[in-house]
């Protein structure tokens, strides 16, 4: 009496490889050629083909890549394999030239606010691009080339930052001589007999003989 085996082929392992971490390409928001390594497995015949379903470029995020494993009967196993792409790119940003302040009139004023020439970003659009300003827009300056280096600071959705700074100075387009009036009249810092420059004053000398005179 014959005894007729059938051999039954099982389905193949697969193994993933672990998730992959990587930045997004210069200048754009997503990332190309990730290298995603190789899948391990078993089957108990030879000529597993192992593929996967991942595109030629992932987004910033989380994506899936599902592998498959084929084994020579068409029989397959799968599994998933993470790929988390992050910005880390700071943003681009252009300060203005060095700017001059004029004023007229006055010894005092203020340096403003300032907003970058330009300020472009490789994943947030230029309208959600942060951008903070030091010293603070009411930060004063005094007297003919007093100046501050203000420092613009963009920041993009993911936290990158860069900077870009500019000089502002002021200018006094006329300055009067300093008289004895209680005002800083020549915007020096130094007022009435404080001030070397004071002029029309009478010129007083010691007693140093003791007369009175």
């Amino acid at each position: 009496k014959k005894v007729q085996l059938q051999y039954v082929d099982g389905l193949p392992t697969i193994i993933c490889p672990p998730t992959v971490n990587t930045n997004t390409d210069p200048g754009v928001c997503s990332a190309g050629s990730v290298a995603l390594g190789t899948p391990t497995g078993t089957d108990n015949c030879t000529g597993v083909v192992y593929t996967n379903d991942a595109p030629g470029t992932f987004l910033i995020g989380s994506s899936v890549v599902v592998w498959t494993a084929t084994d020579v009967i068409n029989q397959s196993a799968t599994c998933e394999q993470t790929v988390v792409v992050s910005d880390a790119e700071a943003p681009v940003v252009t300060c203005p030239a060095d700017q001059t302040i004029s004023i007229n009139g006055i010894c005092s004023t203020t340096i403003g606010n300032w907003t970058p020439v330009s300020v472009d970003d490789n994943c947030t659009a230029s309208g959600a691009i942060t951008v903070s300003q030091s010293p603070a827009s009411t930060t004063a300056l005094y007297g003919p080339g007093d100046s501050e280096t203000v420092t613009l600071t963009a920041e993009d959705q993911y936290a990158n930052s860069q900077f870009c700074t500019f000089i502002v100075t002021l200018n006094i387009t006329s300055i009067p001589q300093e008289i004895c009036n209680g005002l800083d009249d020549d915007c020096d810092g130094l007022i009435d007999d404080a001030d070397p420059s004071l002029t029309g004053q009478p010129v007083w000398y010691a007693d140093t003989d003791g007369d009175g005179y």
